[in-house]
């Protein structure tokens, strides 16, 4: 067995991430790309911008668009960049419950055809949510043993490859379904843990292991969740503020029920970032940027703009 990250514990009660057996510094970039999209511009501008390590969305339908047959030829693009560059990376896994949904930009098709794994209303048809610039969603059924067994298996194959080709460990984490409230657990609460636990014990068992972590947004609570905290295999959490109040910041990683490892999984690049950071580091967290360059239906700060000027 062959462990490239896991969450660590000080004496002091201190979290941290720990790669390669050494401390790690936990503090990164978010961008995404689909896998037809230049990926060099975005590893540059992370390398230019001082970031040492890049956190990118990777999709089921990308790395299994076909069920049991395995494509990992954006898998292979990122490795190969982040060694050219110099860069740690986290992939953050769309999968079942991507902000609380299934997003049709990141789910395989065989999914949406498979009757098991949509979540149904009482009249037996499939539960449709809004889902903004993603169009309507189908919501995931996470009680489904057979949606569990498939999702799994495909994170199985992405860290079996890992484990031949990422020599030099270049990815050091592993965000595991994206901003699980969105939708106020639509799925309902108790599904959700329990699938994401699930998910999260079957990743300790694989032979090559790598820290992961889960989200939530803050937009429908102001703290980290202890009940999440509370699940045995999720070591690490984080929340996505999104707002340019340090207090904010302070607030969330101050927060006693913060069991674990804790961070600001995506905070905006805004003009006092250094002071949110500052203050994460100081609170005992860590801390994340979303996102690299500018989102097209937010105003809110990338590091850079469209054209990439800082």
């Amino acid at each position: 067995m062959t462990t490239v990250s896991s969450y660590m514990q000080s004496e002091k009660g201190k979290w941290y991430l720990e790669v390669d057996g050494q401390p790690f510094l936990f503090y990164t970039v978010q961008a995404w790309r689909e896998p037809s999209q230049d990926l060099e511009t975005i590893f540059a501008k992370t390398k230019e911008a001082g970031f040492e390590t890049l956190s990118l969305w990777i999709h089921w339908r990308a790395i299994e668009p076909i069920r049991k047959e395995y494509d990992f030829s954006y898998l292979a693009a990122i490795l190969q960049l982040a060694v050219r560059f110099d860069l740690r990376i986290q992939l953050c896994w769309a999968g079942t419950n991507f902000c609380d949904k299934l997003d049709p930009r990141f789910t395989p098709g065989w999914i949406f055809s498979n009757f098991e794994f949509l979540r149904r209303s009482e009249k037996g048809d499939p539960i449709v949510i809004g889902g903004g610039d993603m169009g309507d969603c189908f919501v995931a059924n996470l009680e489904s043993p057979q949606l569990l067994e498939a999702e799994t298996a495909v994170l199985r194959q992405i860290t079996g490859y890992l484990e031949k080709q990422d020599t030099s460990h270049r990815v050091i984490a592993i965000q595991l379904e994206n901003d699980i409230n969105m939708n106020q657990y639509i799925s309902g609460k108790k599904e959700t843990l329990s699938y994401i636990n699930a998910l999260c014990a079957a990743m300790e068992q694989f032979p090559y292991r790598i820290a992961t972590s889960v989200t939530i947004r803050m937009w429908h609570q102001d703290t980290l969740d202890p009940e999440i905290y509370a699940l045995p295999a999720v070591y690490a959490q984080g929340i996505s503020t999104l707002s340019p109040r340090v207090s904010r910041t302070r607030q969330v990683l101050s927060d006693l029920t913060s069991s674990k490892f804790k961070y600001i999984s995506c905070n905006c690049a805004y003009e006092n970032s250094a002071a949110h950071i500052f203050t994460a580091f100081s609170c005992g967290g860590f801390y994340s940027i979303y996102k690299l360059d500018t989102d097209i239906l937010w105003d809110n700060p990338g590091v850079y703009s469209s054209r990439f000027e800082e």
